[in-house]
């Protein structure tokens, strides 16, 4: 969530401009990408192993999401556009988890297998600051445009509504 959360909230500013506001995050364009690297960090320093689980459940909700649509093929398909960024962003990740310095001597390596190679440390979180950076504004500039957002703003809209007849909700005066 700490990763797309930025994505998502430039993403629509973009694609989505002159929707109404209440509330508009002052300096979102400083804020979103440093909040991106971030998260990148908070991933890298859970290490590998985590990171590798992490992994393995992406591909696990994957397949399922394969079996879905194999089961259902009238499903509206997901545009995967959009969010390939995620497949570099996973890998890249992953890469940098195995060969960073960050835990030299806290793992014998990866599934058993000792790596002797890491980057030293500070040189690790840099090149993860780098390559979060480029991953982000990959992210942003392969977002949906405004003819594929419009829309979908306002089924969430609709839906939402309709959520809140079922719940009692009155309507507004």
């Amino acid at each position: 969530m700490y990763s797309y959360a930025p994505l998502a909230a430039v993403s629509l500013r973009k694609s989505d401009p002159d929707r109404p506001r209440p509330y508009k995050v002052p300096g979102l364009n400083i804020i979103a990408p440093f909040s991106f690297v971030v998260s990148g960090l908070i991933i890298y320093w859970s290490g590998t192993s985590n990171v590798v689980k992490l992994d393995l459940a992406v591909l696990f909700f994957l397949v399922l999401y394969f079996i879905a649509r194999r089961v259902d093929p009238a499903q509206a398909p997901i545009d995967f556009k959009a969010g390939a960024f995620s497949l570099p962003w996973i890998i890249g990740l992953t890469i940098f988890s195995i060969f960073g310095g960050s835990y030299v001597g806290s793992y014998p390596g990866v599934f058993g297998i000792a790596i002797h190679h890491h980057l030293p440390f500070w040189w690790d979180i840099g090149a993860v600051a780098v390559f979060s950076r480029a991953v982000y504004y990959y992210a942003i500039h392969s977002r949906l445009g405004p003819e594929r957002v419009a829309p979908q703003v306002q089924e969430a809209i609709a839906d939402a509504h309709q959520e809140e007849l079922g719940l009692g909700v009155p309507e507004p005066a």
